[in-house]
This record gives C-alpha cells, sequence and structure tokens, in this order.
C-alpha cells in the first residue's frame, strides 16, 4: 500500500514539475484573473519556474526510484 502512495506521490509531483515549466504558456490566462497576488507573480517568475520545477521532477523521480 506504501509503495503504491510513493508512486502516486512521485507521478504527481512530476506532473506539477512539468507543468510549471509551461507557466509561460498560459500567461494570457493568467493576466486575465486579474489580481496581482503573490502566488501569481512567483508562477510568472522563469527563475522561480526553473527551480521550483526542476526541484519537483528531482524528487518526484528520487521517489518512483524508491519503490
Amino acid at each position: 500500500m506504501e509503495s503504491i502512495i510513493l508512486k502516486c506521490l512521485g507521478t504527481v509531483l512530476i506532473g506539477i514539475g512539468v507543468g510549471l515549466q509551461f507557466v509561460s504558456v498560459y500567461k494570457r490566462k493568467i493576466n486575465a484573473l486579474g489580481k496581482r497576488t503573490l502566488l501569481i507573480k512567483l508562477l510568472e517568475s522563469r527563475l522561480f519556474q526553473l527551480i521550483g520545477g526542476f526541484f519537483l521532477l528531482f524528487y518526484g523521480i528520487k521517489l518512483l526510484q524508491f519503490n
């Protein structure tokens, strides 16, 4: 059971990491939200996208290799 949970968590982390790399594609939709909250400012930061995305990818792959 624990193995299945770790595999699912690893897959979710990889998916979020890949999605974070492509946030710039959805820039129009993000700008349409209107509010410039801290979360939106972070998501638009390319440095955050790269570091956060690769961090999530790395740990997602590590979780999948753990099993």
